[in-house]
């Protein structure tokens, strides 16, 4: 999230008609739901702040290479459970090839130069929307997983339009394809739709905000599109 440079992607990718996105409730248009921690951005770019959190849990960053793991483990300062010495940081990204509207391509080739300067190697491929999404299907027994990072543009929280994280972020949420499970915001979520109110809202989308369940990129502006 650090490495995602949203003013100039905005420019990039949307000429300007968009807005940073910080957390699960959009910004624009105003509405009551978006308190001010949200209208903030917790993890501002930076590749110094990028590098020195990759450092810290065990991998190596070296300039104008691929970071890689230096210290395996599950413990402080490792790399996480699973991963072992010398895997490389790189991951595919696939995005939708069909909206016309956006330049895809550009925002994502800028995506993959910030990552690179932290040594996060970004192998990019497009493909039409639908396809795109249907590749970003949750991981399941008898389903490996075969993609890491998959970019549509969004979600739209409908037909329910009230913007809790039921269906795209709790626990088995139907939207919830990374398979976030964190029992938390499972319990924050549980509270803005049974308790309801601004203060479970916030509780919950400050909680996620910083959670990063997803890497947070911008929102187009609400368009009214004529045929």
């Amino acid at each position: 999230q650090m490495l995602v440079d949203q003013p100039t992607l905005i420019q990039k990718g949307y000429d300007g008609y968009a807005y940073p996105t910080y957390g699960p409730v959009p910004l624009q248009p105003p509405n009551p739901y978006v308190d001010t921690v949200e209208q903030r951005n917790p993890y501002p770019f930076s590749v110094a702040a990028a590098e020195q959190l990759l450092t810290g849990h065990g991998w190596r960053v070296s300039p104008l290479g691929v970071a890689a793991c230096a210290s395996p483990g599950s413990g402080a300062g490792q790399c996480g459970a699973g991963i072992a010495a010398g895997t490389r940081a790189v991951f595919s990204l696939e995005y939708a090839s069909d909206l016309p509207a956006y330049n895809f391509d550009a925002m994502m080739q800028q995506l993959k130069s910030d990552f690179a300067q932290a040594g996060i190697q970004l192998t990019l491929s497009s493909a039409p929307q639908r396809q795109v999404i249907s590749d970003a299907a949750a991981c399941v027994a008898g389903r490996p997983c075969t993609w890491d990072m998959e970019y549509w543009s969004g979600w739209t929280y409908a037909p329910d339009y009230y913007p809790s994280g039921d269906q795209v972020v709790m626990t088995g949420a139907p939207g919830d394809v990374g398979e976030f499970n964190d029992q938390t915001a499972d319990q924050l979520i549980a509270a803005t739709v049974y308790t309801g109110g601004q203060a479970a809202t916030s509780a919950y989308e400050d909680y996620i905000a910083r959670a990063v369940p997803v890497v947070w990129m911008p929102t187009t502006y609400p368009q009214l599109s004529e045929i």
